[in-house]
């Protein structure tokens, strides 16, 4: 379950925080209220980068992870002008592998997505301040 949210407008994105554990009955419901309010709040400041830190233990299940990744643009109201930088916090193979699929599934979709370990803050701040090309580096 998700415990705690935030959302913050910082200068050249939208941060957003995420903590808590997956839990499959009531996690993409979760996920659609935090993505939708990211979403309206870059609309809302005319930012176009998002990122984000998901502090969350567990795993989440195959089936929802496909139902995330099939139409972010009618889940989250996410358009094509969105470049979001995930910095994820669960290191297992699953995990690893759910994010490389939303991940791949997004980008085939014409979206901008990539996921990043989490020392990887710097490389994830560098791939959003890159020009709108879709960089899998």
């Amino acid at each position: 379950m998700i415990t705690d949210y935030r959302i913050e407008e910082l200068e050249h994105y939208v941060q957003v925080t995420v903590d808590g554990t997956y839990s499959d009955d009531l996690i993409l419901e979760n996920m659609i209220h935090i993505w939708r309010e990211a979403a309206h709040r870059c609309k809302e400041t005319k930012k176009h980068s998002v990122l984000a830190y998901w502090n969350l233990t567990g795993h989440v299940s195959f089936f929802v992870g496909m139902q995330a990744s099939t139409y972010p643009d009618r889940l989250f109201d996410w358009d094509r002008s969105l470049k979001i930088a995930i910095i994820y916090q669960e290191q297992s193979k699953e995990a690893n592998e759910m994010y490389q699929l939303f991940e791949t599934m997004s980008s085939n979709r014409g979206f901008r997505f990539k996921a990043f370990a989490p020392n990887e803050k710097r490389k994830a701040v560098q791939w959003l301040n890159k020009g709108g090309e879709l960089s899998t580096n």
